[in-house]
């Protein structure tokens, strides 16, 4: 697989030619014999732009070669990744060996860099992105520490309301008032962020809203006319609850793209090939420079 990888790369991101086509080196030249069949260099590029599998095959490396360059592989990051294979290749038992050559795996070494390791090294390349553009993160995604009441009437609503106001704890009006239909609305605390599509969005709306602890009035739904909330904000500064928002950020996938993209721009990545190009320009535009 790594060979294919090469040859892939090597074909889309490194060779230009007149017509803005990428061109196969040596195309009649056979890379594997199955069935005395021989399969050629330019015969499988063909096959898998057909199918749009060498895209995927380009973005893997992106990936590997971004979080490579960036991440040094150290003790501590191996050793996590490596438990985590390890736990894998266990729970797979006798079928790991069928597993890998099914997918095209040439060694166990190769399955643990590949689905492992760089991940690994790309969880690492978040925290330093997330560290390096704090501010900007932050504001987009806006991590608030809050506390939720859903009741059914307006009446409830009102008179949890007024107990709050009067001294209650949330925690206690909650308990006396709240729907508890899911674990988030029984006055524990709960972290937000515009990722959260949960939620209705007129609390989103008042947390985005508010940059300072405070208490709401009563909140509707979007989608349920029998319920109303209240909110009350915690903690709007994520610097004092740090691994808690990097966290619900990082492992939501969505700054995923938005890493790449950064680390695309930072190494200057060109594509020379046309169809890769359109295939990034309608699904990655960002990860594009020229």
């Amino acid at each position: 697989m790594k060979k294919l990888l090469i040859l892939f790369t090597c074909v889309l991101l490194l060779v230009g030619c007149s017509d803005a086509s990428a061109n196969v080196n040596n195309a009649s030249s056979a890379i594997v014999t199955v069935g005395g069949k021989k399969v050629t260099k330019g015969k499988l590029y063909e096959l898998l732009k057909n199918q749009d599998q060498e895209f995927e095959v380009a973005l893997d490396f992106l990936i590997s070669y971004i979080v490579n360059k960036e991440i040094e592989t150290t003790p501590e990051l191996e050793a996590t990744a490596k438990e985590e294979f390890e736990s894998t290749k266990a729970s797979m038992g006798d079928e790991f060996e069928a597993y890998l050559q099914v997918n095209g795996y040439e060694s166990e070494e190769e399955f643990y860099e590949r689905e492992f390791l760089v991940p690994s090294k790309l969880n690492e390349l978040s925290e330093h992105y997330i560290d390096e553009n704090w501010d900007a993160v932050m504001e987009n995604y806006y991590p608030t520490k809050l506390k939720i009441i859903e009741v059914l009437t307006v009446e409830e609503a009102t008179n949890a309301l007024s107990e709050i106001k009067a001294g209650k704890t949330f925690e206690e009006v909650a308990d006396k008032y709240s729907t508890k239909s899911a674990p988030i609305y029984n006055g524990t605390e709960y972290i937000l962020s515009r990722l959260d599509a949960s939620l209705p969005q007129q609390i989103v709306t008042f947390v985005r809203d508010n940059k300072t602890p405070t208490l709401s009035g009563i909140l509707t739904s979007d989608n349920n006319a029998d319920a109303f909330y209240i909110v009350q904000i915690i903690n709007c500064n994520p610097k004092q609850f740090r691994d808690e928002a990097v966290n619900l950020i990082k492992t939501s996938g969505a700054l995923d793209s938005e890493i790449i993209s950064f680390y695309c721009k930072k190494l200057k990545f060109k594509v020379y090939d046309v169809s890769l190009y359109e295939y990034l320009e309608v699904n990655y535009p960002t990860y594009l420079n020229q």
